[in-house]
């Protein structure tokens, strides 16, 4: 980028007063409590409970259709990616993906005992929207902010995020307070469609705000034997996708920061996967401590994502990214040894520290990674790292529960991965904040 547009971007309004920044992170708002009252703390223990009947296998299942469902996303998102960079179409698809993933999170709502199979499956449906629709909204991130800014911008994301997570999860505690008691079953199912409709009305902001910036027009050429033009056609988005996988290590830094992500998003994910599960089998909690102690996260996963993006603008994206991964390791030592609910409080507020800033900085270093005019298509092998990890992870963590019958050894084995992703992020190299990202290859007609 030259001087003279750095001098244009300077005169530009200040981010936070930005329409299409704020439109931007209510999309988040929107999604947050599907991970929280979905994913991780209604659904998930739901499904453990009563559709699965608190069955040993139930960790399997649940692990199961979390990996089956990051599966699909993996394969697909490249190639989404790269469709969406190519035809100017990342509104279109998070359009779409929103709409499957609210239409099968209100379905939940009819999954009763016993019914492991559709339980699973309108998961998948669900996640598979939501997961998917990560991909157009972390790429659009780049439109809405400057290379300056991209940590606060994408911290206040992820804050106003947890700010979503904190009033679902109040709004939720009348439901969930007689817990799964034959009687109170129907008020948690209500929930799972209030959720529903939370995710959809908040949508509606992105979705009319912001506008996909189209590629350049096809190229015109004229042919050897008449003279007359000839249209070059794009390459189609599989060729595509063939194309830039072959040539993803010549971006080094982003391929190793994607290794690194893959490997420390491994824990984090099956960590909060199975986080309320963990504390209601291992630790004895019950369902209103489990919800008190993901409320007291959000009120620190909330300044947590915001400062330390912030601070990633002014430190770096990777001693950002480090430092965070640094508390992760303290977080899953005292997770292991931890007894009681004191202990999970302290855990827990750490914990939301550790998530939003985690997830902040690395989006913000991924972006600062990027090519020009390829952000969909990396933000697909973002999503691809991060869902290879939601894959194997649960299945360790389950397969590990389900054999040995002992959770604490399953929690056990993320630490490895953690330190593990930690040493492969020292290797990354990171351009000088406020220079221009590496810009895209010449494409060539087929």
């Amino acid at each position: 980028m030259s001087s003279n547009a750095f001098a244009e971007q300077s005169m530009e309004p200040a981010w936070y007063r930005d329409r299409r920044v704020v439109s931007w992170a209510l999309f988040d708002f929107a999604t947050t409590p599907f991970a929280v009252l979905i994913t991780t703390v209604g659904y998930s223990t739901y499904f453990k409970t009563v559709v699965t009947e608190g069955s040993r296998a139930g960790d399997l299942y649940w692990g199961l259709a979390g990996a089956i469902s990051m599966l699909i996303v993996a394969v697909s998102a490249p190639t989404a990616g790269v469709y969406a960079d190519a035809r100017g179409a990342k509104r279109q698809m998070l359009l779409l993906t929103t709409a499957l993933a609210v239409l099968f999170t209100a379905l939940l709502a009819t999954v009763q005992q016993g019914m492991i199979l559709i339980g699973m499956l309108l998961y998948i449906a669900a996640n598979v929207g939501f997961q998917g629709g990560q991909v157009f909204y972390n790429a659009f991130l780049l439109d809405v902010s400057s290379p300056r800014t991209l940590g606060a911008v994408s911290g206040f994301g992820f804050a106003v995020g947890y700010v979503g997570a904190l009033v679902s999860l109040l709004a939720a505690l009348p439901f969930f307070w007689g817990g799964y008691a034959e009687g109170n079953l129907g008020n948690v199912r209500v929930l799972f469609v209030l959720v529903a409709a939370f995710y959809a009305l908040f949508s509606v902001p992105i979705l009319t705000a912001l506008k996909d910036i189209h590629p350049p027009k096809p190229t015109w050429e004229y042919g050897t034997r008449t003279g007359s033009p000839t249209r070059r056609r794009r390459p189609r988005a599989w060729t595509r996708v063939t194309r830039h996988l072959a040539g993803l290590r010549q971006e080094k830094s982003a391929f190793r920061f994607l290794l690194a992500y893959l490997i420390y998003m491994d824990a984090i994910m099956t960590l909060l996967a199975f986080t309320a599960i963990y504390a209601q089998d291992t630790i004895g909690l019950s369902l209103p401590q489990i919800l008190s102690l993901f409320m007291l996260s959000q009120l620190t996963a909330i300044p947590g994502s915001y400062f330390v993006g912030r601070a990633a603008d002014r430190v770096g994206g990777k001693p950002a990214v480090t430092g965070c991964l640094l508390l992760w390791v303290v977080i899953l030592m005292m997770g292991i040894w931890a007894r009681s609910y004191a202990v999970f409080v302290v855990i827990g507020l750490l914990a939301g520290i550790g998530t939003g800033a985690l997830q902040s900085v690395s989006r913000s270093l991924m972006a600062q990674l990027t090519p020009h005019s390829r952000e969909a298509e990396f933000f697909g092998y973002y999503a691809l790292a991060g869902r290879v990890s939601a894959i194997v992870g649960p299945l360790l963590f389950g397969t590990v529960s389900s054999v040995s019958g002992n959770q604490r050894l399953a929690v056990a084995s993320l630490l490895l991965l953690v330190v593990a992703g930690l040493i492969v992020l020292q290797g990354v190299r990171v351009p000088g904040r406020g220079l221009p990202r590496t810009p895209p290859p010449r494409e060539e007609a087929s």
